[in-house]
């Protein structure tokens, strides 16, 4: 169903908003991450909307970043304009080290874990009509033909992962949505997106960089399982 993967994004919830973006902190991340990465600062606004620098890297191109901001460290994958990316499976292994090494360097529990999947697939026009008059029930004025349309479920999920076990958020997204190729005109195309996430209203420091890489290389069966029932559902199976 991910014919064109948009990004991958794995990311632990914390307090990190004692690590300033010092030369040394730089030079540490990047000593921790490893391979080609270089320095990319990340810009955030405080509480009276005045930017702070905060830590982040990324390989020379862009496709890999890593942020750690004053609430989170995200890990984020979106491949380079034009190429076909990399399997998901291959981002958790990957991922999963990079957000654990960066978490590391932050030294405080996350309370929250989350690890998300989108990407594009190409129905037609046609297909894109069918598929959303058997999802959606409407009513007048919207009983005609929709140019959008979006489809989101959430269900709650007993997970085990490494040592831990934790009831999760897990939601499939379905939208009808217009894209423009580059040097194309626009087209209706189908975004997919998996998301499987811990409890956002617990938040108890609990989970160790440990814990975080693996949720993050448990999900990749997590998003598999979902990618399928989703695509039994497009398929009307």
């Amino acid at each position: 169903m991910f014919e064109i993967p948009v990004r991958y994004l794995a990311r632990v919830f914390l307090n990190a908003a004692h690590l300033q973006a010092k030369a040394t902190s730089f030079a540490e991340l990047l000593a921790r991450l490893g391979e080609d990465f270089l320095p990319r600062p990340l810009a955030e606004l405080n509480l009276i909307g005045a930017p702070v620098q905060r830590l982040g890297a990324a390989t020379p191109h862009g496709e890999w970043s890593v942020h750690i901001a004053s609430e989170s460290v995200d890990v984020i994958y979106s491949p380079v304009l034009g190429t076909a990316g990399i399997p998901f499976a291959e981002f958790c292994t990957r991922g999963s080290r990079y957000l654990h090494v960066a978490h590391g360097l932050v030294d405080q529990a996350a309370h929250r874990i989350a690890l998300v999947r989108e990407g594009i697939d190409s129905k037609t026009a046609e297909q894109l009509d069918t598929l959303g008059a058997r999802l959606l029930t409407r009513h007048s004025p919207f009983d005609g033909q929709l140019a959008e349309w979006d489809w989101r479920v959430v269900t709650k999920v007993a997970r085990t992962f490494g040592a831990k076990e934790a009831v999760t958020n897990t939601i499939g997204i379905l939208k009808r949505v217009e894209i423009t190729p580059l040097g194309r005109d626009p087209v209706d195309r189908l975004w997919v997106s998996t998301d499987i996430n811990t409890n956002p209203h617990d938040a108890r420091p609990r989970f160790s960089p440990e814990d975080g890489a693996a949720f993050v290389n448990a999900g990749v069966a997590w998003h598999s399982d979902l990618e399928v029932a989703l695509q039994v559902l497009v398929e009307g199976n």
